[in-house]
């Protein structure tokens, strides 16, 4: 089984992949290749790759890449994507966090996919994506917003969570019930 985590930017799906892995051993994290500029308290790691966008482009090319799309983010081009063998192992549960447009091409390559929506209430998110420093400013969250409705207005889930920072043990407890329960 596949389990997607989607939401909009700084809903928290980050953290919850973070807990809901360690709660079980047969759930593997899908490691996302990203070539966008690390964050403050980002690593470069097996479970964060980072990369250029030259390196991403030569993985495309040789067939390494078995999804991928591309981010507009402070006027510059970047790529998120999943390696080829990120998903070859039948005897594991994966858990991985996608925009709705790499959903629709995960459903496309699998069939036991389950997309699991993490709601979090703007202001909250807007506040997450302001902490994390740097480049991140209200008008890019803004710009973001606006970017992002469409595709998520058309998106399928089967369920939906809310994530809240005065209850972050719920959303975790939520999920922990849909993978024990095998997605039924």
């Amino acid at each position: 089984m596949i389990y997607v985590l989607a939401g909009k930017h700084s809903s928290g799906k980050g953290y919850l992949l973070s807990e809901i892995t360690k709660k079980f051993s047969n759930l593997e994290r899908v490691p996302f290749i990203r070539s966008r500029p690390q964050r403050r308290d980002e690593v470069n790691t097996k479970q964060t790759p980072f990369c250029t966008n030259l390196q991403f482009e030569k993985m495309i090319k040789n067939g390494e890449i078995l999804l991928y799309e591309q981010f507009l983010t402070n006027g510059q081009m970047y790529y998120y994507g999943i390696h080829k063998n990120a998903l070859s192992n039948p005897k594991k549960d994966y858990v991985l966090e996608l925009s709705p447009m790499g959903i629709e091409q995960l459903k496309l390559a699998f069939d036991d996919v389950k997309v699991i929506f993490i709601y979090t209430i703007p202001i909250e998110r807007e506040d997450r994506y302001i902490k994390r420093g740097g480049v991140y400013t209200k008008k890019e969250f803004d710009d973001r917003e606006f970017r992002d409705a469409p595709q998520f207005n058309k998106l399928k889930w089967d369920y939906f969570i809310i994530n809240s920072v005065f209850d972050k043990d719920n959303a975790i407890n939520e999920i922990t019930k849909i993978i024990k329960g095998g997605g039924k």
